[in-house]
């Protein structure tokens, strides 16, 4: 990637990203430098309303697409995170929105994003709704814009796959020359998806789950939980720097011939600083909390034997029709638990770089606080291997607000059982989201057929 030439607006610097010829941070810095983009036009470009739904306290999604928006021309109208929907579609109503997005990282607020739109729907509104976020792919977009009674929302869904896709689709939907186009063509999408949809119906517990075979339960060390003594270095040996460098400092769209000089001369000096300024400053913390529990399947739950308490996971309705109950005995057996969480400064410094406008900072800090909460749960997940004497190979660890335990309600039950405030700090919101935002909570099955499924 060659040097970056002078960049004289926002959206000059957007669109030479969108080329692959700019990383993230270089845009960031861009809108740093010339300020914002639309001061070459006397009014915004049009209006849209940002907000992440209940669920979900995490601020960078928002954060980015607020800073992209803004600096491209737009009045952007930040409501926040884990607003209510009411009070989104009043903002949206009472501003004439072009627009609202929404984003979501956990499977429980993006089921919030279908109740929105029909919400707007019952509304008698048409304000067309941008969706995006890791919790959420093309397919589910185009399913959120279909109604209860198989109608698809008028003003249209689109999915947005990044926060330039969102600008996008914003930048066709404020043009009047494009918007009814861009609409028409994103409902026949939808259209479409509604009308391919298989119809499935369910199917009996397959014969290799009924035939499970039966393994030795392993013996923990101890019983209960205990809070584990961890050094940041050591977790950051083990932090997956590509992850890091391509999807949360946003290196994504260079190419691979570009990349391990960006890496060099950009991407790991910038680490090294990070994390002695984390060091030195104590932004990041390692915290982690785990323990073994003795418990039984019951149907569609575990019940832990010691304790008044059972988690109930939900079955798939097709295929397998897999669970996460089926990887237990129906007599004794045991669980591993565990918590972490990088404490809470990074989301307040997050939130204070973009108030003072350092963009590239606030998305390398938030960058780095994902990456160490993800490898502080890997290193409890080792942890947890070793003591129960598993194979590298054996030992799937679940994370709740995803895929087979989707549920993060059930965080209520298990923060408890690991002592999980007294011992890091962790609590939950009224919504059952994790205070501090980068954290995660995981039960880790040692059952050696244990695979990763998805429970829609």
């Amino acid at each position: 990637m060659p040097p970056t030439p002078k960049i004289s607006t926002a959206r000059e610097a957007i669109a030479r990203h969108v080329r692959g010829e700019m990383i993230l941070p270089d845009v960031l810095r861009a809108f740093e430098e010339v300020g914002r983009g639309g001061a070459e036009v006397k009014e915004p470009r049009g209006t849209v309303v940002v907000a992440t739904l209940p669920g979900d306290v995490h601020h960078i999604g928002t954060a980015l697409l607020y800073t992209v928006l803004d600096s491209a021309g737009y009045a952007v109208h930040d409501l926040g995170m884990q607003v209510p929907i009411q009070t989104i579609i009043e903002a949206a109503a009472r501003l004439n929105a072009d627009a609202i997005a929404l984003s979501a990282l956990l499977v429980t607020s993006s089921r919030q994003m279908p109740v929105c739109i029909q919400a707007l729907d019952q509304r008698g509104l048409q304000i067309p709704v941008l969706v995006g976020g890791a919790a959420i792919n093309r397919a589910f977009g185009r399913r959120s814009g279909v109604l209860p009674d198989g109608r698809v929302y008028a003003a249209g869904v689109f999915y947005c796959r990044d926060v330039f896709e969102g600008l996008a689709a914003l930048d066709a939907l404020t043009d009047p020359a494009q918007r009814q186009n861009a609409i028409d063509e994103v409902r026949a999408e939808i259209a479409a998806e509604r009308d391919q949809a298989p119809q499935s119906s369910p199917r009996p517990r397959s014969a290799a789950m009924q035939a499970r075979r039966a393994v030795e339960v392993p013996v923990p060390p101890y019983w209960g939980a205990r809070r584990r003594q961890v050094d940041l270095h050591e977790v950051w040996q083990s932090l997956d720097r590509n992850t890091l460098f391509r999807f949360h400092w946003g290196g994504y769209r260079a190419s691979d011939a570009d990349f391990p000089e960006i890496v060099r001369r950009q991407f790991e000096p910038w680490f090294d600083r990070l994390t002695q300024d984390a060091l030195r400053e104590g932004w990041l913390e390692a915290r982690v909390v785990g323990g073994y529990f003795a418990c039984r399947a019951e149907g569609d739950a575990l019940h832990f034997l010691d304790a008044d308490v059972r988690l109930d996971f939900p079955r798939q309705s097709d295929g397998e029709r897999l669970c996460l109950a089926d990887y237990f005995n129906n007599t004794r057996d045991v669980v591993a638990l565990q918590a972490v969480t990088v404490g809470p400064r990074p989301g307040e410094y997050i939130q204070q770089l973009q108030r003072d406008g350092q963009y590239v900072k606030m998305l390398l800090v938030n960058g780095l606080a994902s990456a160490t909460a993800e490898a502080l749960a890997d290193y409890g997940h080792q942890l947890a291997r070793r003591d129960l004497g598993l194979s590298p190979e054996r030992g799937l660890r679940y994370s709740w607000g995803y895929a087979a335990c989707p549920d993060l309600a059930d965080q209520r039950k298990v923060l408890p059982l690991l002592d999980a405030e007294a011992g890091i700090g962790l609590t939950l919101t009224e919504s059952d989201t994790l205070s501090p935002e980068h954290s995660t909570v995981a039960i880790v099955v040692h059952h050696p057929d244990a695979t990763y499924f998805a429970v829609r």
